[in-house]
């Protein structure tokens, strides 16, 4: 039970992170169950839905770590020995 001023919806997924690519699109990264894998929303310039991707959970977003290209997104991701890795997901 929440003490908030006004309810939360449950089928609203919080936001993990929101981001811009270079053709101005927004990518808005959501949370989801650490098992599961990350979804991501995509957003032309008019704020119309292009697309949802569904990504590996184990590849970590941040707005320095993470570039999109056209239809790529490159980002890191740390291996079990702590290690980090650069990935190109399509």
């Amino acid at each position: 039970v929440s003490d908030l001023p006004f309810a939360v919806p449950e089928r609203n997924v919080p936001l993990a992170a929101l981001q811009f690519d270079e053709r101005g699109r927004l990518l808005v990264f959501l949370t989801g169950a650490p098992d599961t894998p990350r979804i991501v929303h995509v957003y032309d310039r008019t704020g119309a839905h292009v697309e949802t991707l569904t990504l590996p959970r184990a590849v970590s977003f941040s707005a320095t770590t993470t570039a999109c290209r056209g239809d790529r997104i490159v980002a890191t991701f740390t291996d079990s020995l702590d290690v980090p890795h650069v990935v190109r997901l399509t």
